[in-house]
């Protein structure tokens, strides 16, 4: 009985703990700076392995120290249960405190229209 617990403890530590948070991982998709280079909007996917897919984030921060890299955590702008490319955002910067998203309608887990002062104007286009 002793040997299966070790084979098996062996097994889901090669396997990144037995969870799928082990696997997951940011990839950017693109990064949009504001017209005054003090705020960043940063789209990336959020994966965790084959079998959950991938999620699109968007973050707004100020403007990052370590540029063209995807962001630790979830996006505080936006979370849609859908890749990037389906979601085909546009980002449109209007002056340094209102950025314009346009996106696919698809289910979204979290929209804010305010972060940090900045404001977050949303459209939707159709589906092709």
């Amino acid at each position: 009985m002793r040997p299966a617990v070790i084979l098996l403890g062996i097994a889901l530590a090669m396997m990144g703990g037995g969870t799928a948070c082990g696997r997951c991982g940011n990839t950017l998709v693109s990064e949009h700076l504001s017209p005054d280079s003090k705020s960043a909007l940063i789209i990336y996917e959020k994966g965790c392995g084959p079998m959950t897919g991938s999620s699109t984030h968007v973050d707004l921060v100020p403007t990052p120290p370590e540029r063209n890299v995807a962001p630790e955590g979830t996006g505080n702008v936006l979370r849609a249960d859908a890749d990037a490319a389906t979601l085909n955002i546009k980002v449109r910067w209007i002056d340094d405190k209102t950025v314009e998203l346009t996106y696919r309608k698809v289910r979204i887990d979290m929209r804010r229209t305010e972060v940090d002062d900045v404001e977050v104007e949303v459209k939707h286009v159709d589906q092709p």
